[in-house]
């Protein structure tokens, strides 16, 4: 048997998956607040569309891959968060990783992670919510970060391989980061950080 599994946890109620789509098969049965466990592994997945917990061994171990897309989209209406913790998210094609809210009021946690795309102008896009982002490595793009529609994203001791790309609603607060790459926000907050590049920052403590 094959030694990836994904374990959905849903309360007290426990059931494990197989296999590379072990985490796609997961998210099926899946509802928001449940808590899925991936072992260490690549595991496929093109879309991830509900409040959920997936939790890796280690971001150096437990991969999320496809090849095409991954996008993470919150669902409106829901009390839960998407929370990422422990893994890599590593598209093999040229797209990369995305996470969009509903309503903009969602929230994503994301916690010892490592977001990673091929030959892309903008490593991780963020829009439409609240984004937590800690202890985490965004690299390979010529933008680390794209926060926009409205999104307010957070990065505490995180590094951020590329520039943050400047948008006239997305707002950063970057806190103990190294940013490696240029600087380009407005309406934002930087405070104890490393930063590699030329900076433009307006109306930015």
């Amino acid at each position: 048997q094959d030694s990836r599994v994904a374990t959905l946890q849903h309360g007290t109620n426990i059931k494990a998956y197989y296999g590379p789509d072990a985490l796609v098969e997961a998210h099926k049965g899946a509802v928001d607040g449940d808590v899925i466990t991936l072992s260490a592994g690549e595991f496929n997945a093109s879309e991830i569309s509900k409040a959920i917990t997936i939790r890796g061994e280690g971001m150096d171990k437990t991969v999320i891959t496809s090849s095409g897309s991954i996008s993470f989209k919150i669902p409106g209406g829901t009390s839960y968060p998407l929370s990422l913790e422990g893994l890599t998210v590593r598209p093999t094609s040229d797209y990369a990783p995305s996470i969009k809210g509903t309503t903009g009021s969602e929230t994503v946690l994301i916690s010892k992670c490592r977001f990673y795309a091929n030959y892309y102008s903008t490593e991780l896009s963020i829009s439409k919510c609240n984004a937590v982002i800690i202890q985490s490595i965004i690299d390979h793009g010529t933008y680390a970060i794209e926060a926009a529609q409205n999104a307010n994203v957070t990065c505490i001791n995180s590094i951020l391989a590329g520039g943050l790309s400047y948008s006239s609603t997305g707002k950063y607060d970057l806190q103990n980061c190294f940013i490696e790459g240029k600087l380009d926000v407005a309406y934002s907050s930087i405070k104890n950080c490393i930063i590699s590049e030329v900076c433009t920052v307006n109306e930015t403590n």
